[in-house]
C-alpha cells in the first residue's frame, strides 16, 4: 500500500487557492488598524474624537458618516469616498487625498494644512 506525498508543486497550488480564498473573503469588509484596535469602516461609520493617524484607508466607502474632531493626521485616504460625510474640526493634516470624493462632505474648521490634494 502506497501513500501520496504531495510534491512542492501540489503545495504550491494548495497556497495559491488558499490565499485566492483569503483575498476573496477580505474585500467583503474594510477594517482600519492603527497598531492598537481594528475599527470596522463602512458607509455611515462613527469614527468622530476617534486617533486614527497614520491609517490606511485609501479607497474605504465611508459615505454618510461622521469623522468629526478625528485626527486623521499623515493618513491614507485615496480614492475614498467621504461623500455627505461629517468632517468638522477633522485633522486632516499631511493627509494624501487624491481623488478622494468629498462632495457635499462638511469641511468646517478641518485641518488641510499640507494635505496632499
Amino acid at each position: 500500500m502506497t501513500f501520496y506525498r504531495p510534491t512542492d508543486i501540489d503545495n504550491m497550488v494548495l497556497f495559491c487557492i488558499f490565499f485566492s480564498i483569503c483575498m476573496i473573503l477580505s474585500s467583503f469588509g474594510a477594517y482600519a488598524y492603527d497598531g492598537d484596535t481594528t475599527i470596522e469602516v463602512h458607509n455611515q461609520t462613527n469614527l468622530s474624537n476617534k486617533i486614527l493617524t497614520g491609517i490606511n484607508l485609501s479607497g474605504a466607502h465611508l459615505s454618510d458618516s461622521d469623522l468629526s474632531r478625528a485626527n486623521l493626521a499623515n493618513s491614507d485616504l485615496l480614492h475614498a469616498l467621504l461623500r455627505s460625510s461629517r468632517l468638522v474640526d477633522t485633522n486632516l493634516s499631511r493627509a494624501r487625498l487624491r481623488e478622494t470624493d468629498l462632495s457635499d462632505a462638511e469641511l468646517i474648521e478641518a485641518d488641510l494644512s499640507y494635505a496632499d490634494l
